[in-house]
Formats: C-alpha cells, structure tokens, sequence
C-alpha cells in the first residue's frame, strides 16, 4: 500500500514501477521468512537438534533455485519475488512439520487473530487515506498505519501497555542518572 511512495523516494523514476511491483512480493516473503526464523525454527534450538533445520533451509533453497528458474523467464523480476515468497512458503510449512518432530510449540491462535485484525484496520486506515507523490504523503501513511497497528494491539492486549510505559519510564530513569 506504500509500496510506489518508498520507490519513488528509493529510486529513479525508471525503476519506480518495477520496484512498486517487486514490493509486495518480497514483504510477503518476509513475512514468511520472519514467522520461520522467529516462532517454528525455535523448535529446532529448544529440542536441542539443528540438523532437520539444514534440511530444511536446503529445501527452501532448492525451491528458490528452480522457481527462479521456471518463474524469471516468463515473469522477469516479478518471477524473482514469486520464487522468494513460494521458498519461504515452503520453508515455513517445512519448518512447522519438521519442527514438530524435535519439539512441539504451542501455537498462539489468539494473538494470531489479533495481530491478523491489526493488520486488517491498518490496511483499511492506509486504503482510504489520500494518495500522493510527495515524500509528506509516505510519512503521513507510515505514521498513520504504525499508530492504527499500534492501537489495535495495545486495545487488543497483544501489547501489554502498562508494562511497555513502566519499561520505558525506567531506562528513561537510568538514563539520567
């Protein structure tokens, strides 16, 4: 939804639409890759066996090689971002199976929901805000989406507000003394 603002601020105006398009592409990707490295490959380290974890990055591995492959031709640079997000796709799936094998983590369905409704109310919030070219409009956007995410979590309880502030105010403390 910010994705042609970043570009324009990130590059010339050649690659302003190829990079608009690349965009989405790779945050699915990341997102992929961060939900894997951050929650299921956790299994792998707290079972104490990190060898099903090689097989499983060799995979995602070999499917980002053939994807590239098969999807670059046809598709260019967007064939690109297709094989990085299908990889980590199967690399999570990958993950969560082999993971399961070494050590069972519990899986945080409610959070989950909650964090996928933040998601939703920021689309929505960023979905009718004006559009523009200028970089105020991208900081407007980005400053309204983080806020909207914010909210929800902390309304939510995602985020333990409280605790947050208390934390804050403490290293704000130490830092003045």
């Amino acid at each position: 939804m910010v994705a042609p603002g970043v570009a324009r601020l990130l590059v010339g105006a050649a690659y302003v639409q190829p990079l608009a398009e690349l965009t989405p592409w790779m945050a699915a990707s990341a997102l992929f890759i961060g939900i894997r490295a951050n929650y299921f490959d956790r299994a792998f380290q707290l079972g104490n066996n990190n060898k099903p974890q090689t097989l499983v990055m060799l995979v995602a591995a070999l499917v980002n090689i053939l994807g590239n492959l098969v999807l670059i031709p046809r598709f260019g640079y967007l064939g690109a971002g297709m094989a990085a997000t299908l990889a980590a796709i199967v690399a999570l799936l990958h993950s969560i199976i082999a993971g399961r094998a070494v050590y069972s983590l519990p899986w945080p369905g409610r959070d989950t929901a909650k964090i996928i409704l933040g998601c939703g109310v920021m689309a929505a919030v960023l979905a009718v805000l004006p559009g523009g070219v200028a970089a105020s409009s991208l900081v407007l956007h980005i400053a309204a989406g983080a806020t909207v995410y914010a909210v929800t979590l902390a309304l939510t309880g995602v985020v333990d507000m409280a605790a947050l502030l208390a934390g804050l105010r403490r290293r704000r403390v130490q830092k003045s003394h």
